[in-house]
């Protein structure tokens, strides 16, 4: 039997908080919570709910959803089966966060499992001890924690839905070891937890990774594992149940949210470090340039001493056998004056 308690959405497109993305971005949000002890309320999205289940401890009181765990099974779900638009995006890296709010449970040593699917033929799964420094256990998930390989990794999804994996009646093990919640420790190394719970899945399709992250409270701890294989769009369910018979869980509400770049054509590597001087500004060239300048320029003019004071006087005499006819020429130079002198005699 599955109740259906009342949900609300918000839409943003913008987002102001540190590790938020930026107003290019697509966003949406929705709560989650129980209401009072009333079941059957109809959520304001159909497509947006919280399914309990009283056949396996899951109740809701005083506004919360409840659990006295004698069965390792779920007691809890958190359906996300909205349009494409709210979905794990084709061509683009996509982000979903899932914040969970809760009250101390008992005994001490209790533990949180959850596990998200894709759609119902994958999952991954996580195990959260509830003790702080007092679990036996750190933080833990399956089916593995390989982030130093990605995106070469060869770590994939559990197959099978586990919804059906978790609720088996054919073993007598715990839930954790049901869904390979345990198979791997979540990096670096932590096991204080508080409310609230904050698990993340970054997704990147194109090369087929996922990152799954875990915060809790006001830790300053962020751990962090990859798998090998990223989601598509199929509806994600996530499943809620506890660690072990004899525990008592209680879980206040829970926010979504999801963000993709929202850019038809991002830029895949846009540059980091602009030009931070551009190119100085050239000056204006003649506007009446010459239209036919000579082939051959006159070259640079060979420079001489000053001539003689008292220059040699050459005079160069010609006659010619012509009777007493005569002809005489003289040349001479003072200073800087050349004196030509032509003597005719005629007979």
């Amino acid at each position: 039997m599955a109740v259906l308690l009342w949900s609300h959405a918000l839409w943003l497109m913008s987002r102001c908080h540190a590790l938020q993305p930026q107003a290019a971005y697509f966003y949406f949000n929705a709560s989650y919570t129980a209401s009072n002890e009333t079941l059957g309320v109809t959520p304001t999205d159909s497509l947006l709910r919280w399914d309990v289940y009283p056949e396996s401890d899951g109740r809701v009181e005083n506004s919360e959803i409840r659990a006295n765990v004698t069965q390792q099974k779920w007691f809890a779900a958190l359906t996300y089966n909205g349009p494409d638009a709210w979905l794990f995006q084709e061509g683009r890296v996509s982000t979903l966060r899932m914040t969970i709010y809760g009250a101390i449970p008992t005994p001490a040593d209790a533990d949180l499992v959850i596990s998200m699917t894709r759609g119902t033929r994958n999952y991954f799964s996580v195990m959260v001890p509830l003790n702080g420094n007092a679990s036996t256990y750190n933080n833990s998930i399956g089916p593995e924690c390989d982030t130093a390989r990605v995106p070469n990794s060869t770590t994939r999804f559990y197959e099978d839905y586990a919804g059906t994996v978790g609720n088996a009646d054919d073993t007598n093990d715990p839930l954790y070891t049901k869904v390979g919640a345990r198979a791997a420790e979540m990096q670096p190394p932590s096991k204080v937890n508080t409310w609230p719970i904050v698990l993340e899945v970054e997704n990147h399709i194109v090369e087929d990774y996922s990152i799954v992250r875990l915060q809790s409270g006001d830790s300053d701890v962020v751990q962090q594992c990859a798998i090998g294989q990223a989601f598509d769009s199929f509806a994600n369910i996530f499943l809620f149940g506890g660690g072990d018979d004899g525990q008592y869980l209680a879980l206040s509400g829970i926010d979504v949210e999801i963000w993709y770049n929202d850019t038809s054509s991002p830029t895949p590597n846009p540059t980091t470090t602009p030009t931070g001087a551009p190119t100085a500004h050239t000056a204006e060239p003649t506007t009446t340039p010459t239209q036919e300048p000579t082939g051959m320029p006159t070259q640079e003019p060979i420079l001489t001493g000053a001539p003689s004071e008292d220059p040699t006087q050459n005079t160069t005499e010609s006659s010619e056998d012509s009777g007493d006819d005569g002809l005489a020429i003289g040349l001479g130079v003072a200073g800087k004056v050349v004196v030509l002198l032509v003597l005719a005699t005629v007979a």
